[in-house]
C-alpha cells in the first residue's frame, strides 16, 4: 500500500479520529515503512489546534506549499512535512487553519498529485493516508482523490449515514481507484457488514464508538500515549491497518433482514 485516501459523506463520521488512529498504529503494523497523514481537508484541519494541542509554530502546511517555488513535487512536499516522533517514521503535513483560503490550493493539489506517489520509493518508503473530508466541498480535488492506492468510504451504521453515502459511494466507483468501506460504530444498529452490502462496496473493517479515545484524538481530553494504546479505537485500528497493507479487505455477507436500504 502506497496512498489511501479517506473521504466521508455529510456528517461527522470520524474520518479526521480514523486517520489519526491509523496514523498511530502504522509504524508498528508497519515496521520497515514510514507513515505521512497529510490534512486535505478544503473545509479546514483541526489536528494541530486539536490532537495536537496547538504545539505546532512551525508555518508549514497546505497554504505554504500552494506557494512553493520548488520544482521538484517530492521536495516541495519534504519541506513542508514534520515528524512527530524522534525517528521520523509518524510524519504530518498539516492543513488549512482558515477554510476561506481554500481557493488558494490548486497548485498544493497538483503538488501532491505529482509527488506522494514517488514517495513509496524512497528509503525508507513513505505510505500516506490523505484525509480529505467530505466529498463535494467547493475547493476539493477530486484527481488527487482518484490518484491513490485505495479510497476509504468512513460512514456511520445509521440509516441516514448510509443514506446520505450511497450516493457517493456510486460516485467512487466510476473513478479509478479501488473503494472500500469503514464502518464506525458497527451494530448500531446496523452491522458492518449490512452497511457495506448496501453501499455495494467491499468492507475493510469496522472501528468502534469509543468516545474516549475519540476524545483523545480531537484534543478534548488528555491521555496518556501507552493507555491510547489500549483503547478499543486504537486496537482495531491496528486491524484496519493491517488489512490495508495486505490489500485484502474483508467480503461483506450477503443482505439480511434489517439492512438499511432506504
Amino acid at each position: 500500500m502506497a496512498t489511501v485516501a479517506l473521504v466521508s459523506a455529510k456528517g461527522s463520521p470520524g474520518c479526521t479520529t480514523t486517520a489519526l488512529a491509523l496514523h498511530t498504529v502504522w509504524p508498528d503494523v508497519s515496521t520497515e515503512r514510514r507513515i505521512l497523514l497529510a490534512e486535505c481537508d478544503p473545509a479546514g484541519g483541526d489536528i494541530a489546534s486539536g490532537y495536537l494541542a496547538g504545539s505546532l509554530a512551525s508555518g508549514r502546511g497546505l497554504l505554504p506549499l500552494a506557494v512553493s517555488r520548488i520544482a521538484d513535487p517530492v521536495a516541495a512536499i519534504w519541506e513542508q512535512t514534520l515528524s512527530l516522533d524522534d525517528d521520523g517514521r509518524r510524519l504530518f503535513l498539516p492543513g488549512l487553519l482558515d477554510a476561506r483560503r481554500a481557493g488558494s490550493l490548486t497548485q498544493a493539489w497538483s503538488t501532491l498529485q505529482l509527488g506522494l506517489p514517488q514517495l513509496a520509493h524512497q528509503d525508507p518508503p513513505v505510505d500516506v493516508l490523505l484525509d480529505l473530508g467530505r466529498v463535494g466541498t467547493q475547493h476539493e480535488s477530486p484527481k488527487l482523490r482518484s490518484s491513490a492506492d485505495q479510497v476509504v468510504l468512513v460512514t456511520r451504521a445509521t440509516l441516514t449515514a448510509v443514506a446520505a453515502a450511497r450516493p457517493l459511494a456510486e460516485e467512487l466507483q466510476t473513478e479509478s481507484a479501488p473503494c472500500s468501506c469503514l464502518v464506525i460504530g458497527a451494530g448500531e444498529p446496523y452491522s458492518a457488514a449490512e452497511v457495506a452490502e448496501s453501499l455495494g462496496l467491499s468492507l475493510l473493517g469496522s472501528l468502534p464508538l469509543d468516545r474516549a479515545a475519540a476524545d483523545a484524538f480531537t484534543g478534548r481530553r488528555a491521555m496518556a500515549p501507552r493507555r491510547l494504546s489500549s483503547t478499543p479505537l486504537v486496537r482495531a485500528a491496528r486491524q484496519v491497518t493491517s488489512r490495508l497493507l495486505s490489500a485484502e479487505p474483508a467480503g461483506w455477507t450477503p443482505a439480511v433482514a434489517g439492512a438499511p436500504r432506504g
